[in-house]
């Protein structure tokens, strides 16, 4: 027979096509399948089967594992109550597990251990030691165990953050935090000022708007010129997302590293020459920063009695000669957490302590406000930091965020003349950090622990890698 032959192995060629096309239907057909089945039985089952495959993607990306950790830092969200475990929880493995592979992956282990390590193995000494000396020694499981897994996130998010850079992560935060100001903004509004808006973040919103306040405003002041308007509207949604939380200290210290951002940034003006073209450019960004807070101050004085006035009464509460409302029950647990430093100065009661402070101090239930706040905390880290774990526990504490600080400070004088927005908007946290550890805040727990370990792993790098990071 004289016909062509059909085919052989030798010139066998894949249809990569039409084979890309077949798997795709089959795997669309096999989902619709899974989903349908599943949807019969119980919602967790089809949670599951989804939340598979999503988490296995992330873990082998790691650009896109810290982009969903970034993500859910502004989605508050418990999935086992009786734990606690929550969302962050979940997304804080995802990025462990994501470097862990990117270790094993790699053709070398890490060569060198990240600044900041030392200080939090240090504190993480100072709970076991506190907790064994203390009077609830079982307590202080959890808080190493938390702890424990901060410090490990830590490590991943460093390891993570070799892979984007500095300036894409802050950027990332910082759009976020503009959408979820924008979502805080409708409520408040709607109600007349009247109502206390977080979004899907019930308690916490607040400090996170409060850290990208200064972040948006140091990449505005940093920004190539086809983005500086953008930067600017962004930044000024963050501040009035800020202010609709009603949330006293954060929106006074979100304010006072933004000036500090300011500052450090007026500084430079005289050699600026990177991003900003000339020191003219700067001061104009600068000047329109100041026309803003003008114009904003006069609208305060317009809105004081309308959509201002609950936000404004909560600071009158602060120049009371009678502490009232929740100042009044701050300064009880204030006050607590002093008596107990001073009665056990070295190594506190113990971590976990300060809620069964009650077993101890008899006189803490005759209280008429025992039944409001015997369960809560003392509302500020250092205080509560001096109360469980006293000196030896505190000045680990302290020492952390002074290091972070100087580390960020580094950063930003390594520059030189330059000016890097995402550099600038590190320093202008690193200072947050270190202030608000001495008055208010967590960051050393649940969610916003998170938060601050994501910026103390950027400072570590950033301090690493130097000073050549892609432009804003």
């Amino acid at each position: 027979m004289n016909g062509k032959p059909i085919s052989t192995i030798a010139n066998f060629q894949l249809n990569t096509k039409a084979l890309s096309t077949y798997l795709f239907i089959g795997a669309v057909l096999a989902t619709t399948g899974i989903m349908y089945a599943l949807l019969d039985r119980h919602l967790h089952y089809t949670v599951l089967a989804l939340g598979l495959p999503i988490a296995f993607l992330i873990v082998t990306n790691p650009r896109l594992a810290l982009y969903q950790y970034v993500f859910v830092l502004f989605i508050e969200h418990a999935l086992v109550l009786s734990v606690p475990l929550y969302l962050i929880d979940f997304s804080a493995v995802l990025v462990i597990l994501a470097a862990l592979l990117d270790i094993l992956l790699s053709d070398r282990l890490p060569r060198y251990i990240p600044r900041l390590s030392f200080n939090y193995l240090y504190l993480i000494t100072a709970l076991v030691v506190c907790g064994l000396v203390g009077y609830w020694p079982e307590l202080a499981i959890r808080q190493v165990v938390s702890l424990g897994l901060l410090f490990t996130t830590f490590l991943a998010l460093y390891r993570l953050t070799a892979k984007v850079s500095v300036s894409e992560l802050v950027n990332w935060f910082f759009v976020l935090a503009v959408l979820h100001s924008a979502w805080v903004l409708v409520p408040f509004v709607a109600a007349g000022g009247h109502y206390r808006s977080f979004g899907f973040t019930p308690a916490i919103f607040g400090h996170l708007a409060e850290v990208a306040l200064p972040v948006g405003l140091a990449l505005y002041i940093g920004a190539a010129q086809g983005r500086v308007t953008y930067y600017y509207i962004g930044t000024v949604i963050v501040l009035l997302g800020l202010t609709a939380t009603q949330s006293r200290a954060p929106i006074a210290l979100g304010l006072t590293a933004s000036l500090f951002v300011l500052l450090v940034a007026r500084s430079r003006i005289k050699g600026v020459a990177d991003l900003v073209k000339s020191a003219q450019s700067l001061k104009r960004r600068i000047k329109t920063v100041a026309w803003t807070g003008l114009v904003l101050v006069v609208l305060v004085m317009i809105l004081k009695s309308s959509i201002l006035a609950a936000v404004l009464g909560r600071f009158d509460e602060l120049l009371s000669s009678e502490p009232q409302g929740t100042m009044f029950l701050r300064l009880v647990l204030w006050k607590k957490a002093l008596i107990t430093f001073l009665d056990h100065p070295i190594f506190g009661v113990g971590p976990g302590g300060y809620k069964y402070l009650h077993e101890i101090y008899t006189s803490f239930r005759l209280a008429p406000t025992f039944v409001f706040l015997h369960s809560m905390t003392a509302h500020n880290l250092f205080l509560h930091y001096l109360a469980e774990t006293g000196l030896v526990g505190a000045a680990g504490l302290i020492a952390l965020f002074i290091n972070q600080f100087r580390l960020a400070r580094h950063s930003w004088l390594r520059l030189g003349d330059r000016l890097h927005g995402s550099t600038l908007a590190i320093y202008g946290c690193a200072f947050l950090f270190a202030l608000s550890t001495m008055i208010d805040a967590a960051w050393m727990y649940g969610q916003l622990g998170f938060t601050a370990i994501l910026f103390a792993a950027v400072v570590s790098r950033q301090h690493f890698s130097g000073s050549g990071y892609r432009p804003t």
